[in-house]
């Protein structure tokens, strides 16, 4: 199955399960305290994942000059060395933003009771995801020569451990310590519905929808898959900053 006929099926089941969501969520949203927290932490997930790739994207570029030092020989090795732990870094970022993700969004999932389903479902999150960009990999590293990214079992070790291990063991502590760095009212849902809890819910739908596609494309064309999970890391497909 290709990455076309993938892209369908989802825009189907985004649509048919988005118009469910409408009907079912309803106006109030008081009824699906559940639904908020979810639909809200997938949205948020990829607004900063968006945010943190710029963020990082932005660092490099203004810092790049210090580490590759263009006057010194040896400054293209370094450039492709740092390009390297740029892609590495924002392909594997999911961890520490989950992490970041839950403690943000606790002191709300706490007053609206609904901690046990944020838990559960970003470390589901965390699972799909982390499968889904080994699976594309494992196909990078047997099909492909012409790259730096080789196989690295020290990396591969450090990565299984801080999605697997250390993020959902982050996302247990914060609760287990009750880590709230603001207070929200258990009835701020109360008179909030309208027209726009209708567009919130689509959105969610699809945040939560998009992981899975990815998942489900990374099985049948790792190939797309893994071209667009390396591209998305840099701004146009370039590294974020001159290598000369």
């Amino acid at each position: 199955m290709n990455s076309n006929k993938l892209t369908y099926i989802f825009r189907f089941m985004l649509l048919i399960i988005g118009s469910f969501s409408v009907y079912y969520f309803g106006d109030n949203p008081n009824d699906h305290k559940n639904l908020v927290t979810l639909f809200s932490s997938a949205i948020l997930l990829f607004i900063f994942y968006v945010i943190g790739m710029q963020i990082i994207r932005k660092i490099i570029r203004n810092t790049s000059s210090m580490w590759v030092r263009d006057e010194l020989s040896g400054a293209l090795n370094r450039a492709n060395k740092l390009a390297l732990g740029v892609m590495k870094t924002i392909f594997w970022s999911y961890w520490w933003i989950t992490s970041l993700l839950f403690f943000l969004m606790y002191p709300l999932a706490s007053a609206l009771g609904t901690v046990l389903i944020l838990q559960v479902y970003l470390i589901s999150f965390l699972i799909i995801d982390f499968s889904t960009r080994q699976i594309s990999l494992n196909w990078f590293w047997k099909n492909r020569e012409d790259h730096m990214w080789k196989y690295n079992i020290k990396d591969q070790l450090i990565s299984i451990f801080k999605h697997l291990v250390l993020s959902p063991l982050i996302i247990i502590l914060l609760h287990i310590y009750d880590v709230s760095i603001y207070e929200v009212e258990e009835n701020i849902l109360e008179g909030r519905d309208g027209w726009l809890w209708y567009v919130f819910s689509v959105l969610g739908v699809g945040a939560i929808l998009l992981p899975i596609a990815y998942f489900l494309r990374s099985i049948f064309d790792p190939e797309d898959s893994i071209t667009q999970l390396t591209e998305d890391t840099y701004e146009d497909g370039n590294p974020p900053f001159e290598t000369h």
